[in-house]
């Protein structure tokens, strides 16, 4: 409320972008998440994040030791540990395993035997 000089208040139109007091927040028109979900996203993504790195890491090892059945062997591990971190982020997300998204887990081994065999 403003006042003019002569005493009188008048009204002013509401800002939209400022709160009101006494008027309630419209709900949101958006999609929001759940507590639940929020707490499915966070777990999957620590989980893949987590495995993966452990799987780069195996790849780190392959490439630092001689040329041999030990950097296959390696390299393996790490193809595997891929495809049980991208399967750990389907499985918490209730999703089927089997799907063209669990190929993505043999990156960080195709990667390995590209540099290692072929670089």
């Amino acid at each position: 409320m403003t006042s003019k000089l002569d005493g009188t208040a008048s009204m002013r139109k509401p800002q939209k972008h400022l709160m009101t007091p006494g008027v309630p927040r419209p709900p949101s028109r958006g999609k929001s998440m759940s507590t639940a979900q929020v707490q499915k996203w966070v777990t999957s993504v620590l989980a893949a994040s987590l495995i993966g790195h452990f799987a780069g890491g195996i790849v780190v090892g392959a490439l630092s030791v001689p040329r041999g059945s030990s950097r296959i062997g390696l390299l393996v591990i790490a193809g595997i540990l891929g495809l049980i971190a991208v399967g750990a982020f389907r499985i918490l997300h209730q999703w089927r395993i089997l799907s063209p998204w669990l190929l993505l887990g043999l990156l960080p081994a195709s990667v390995g035997v590209y540099l290692g065999f072929w670089a």
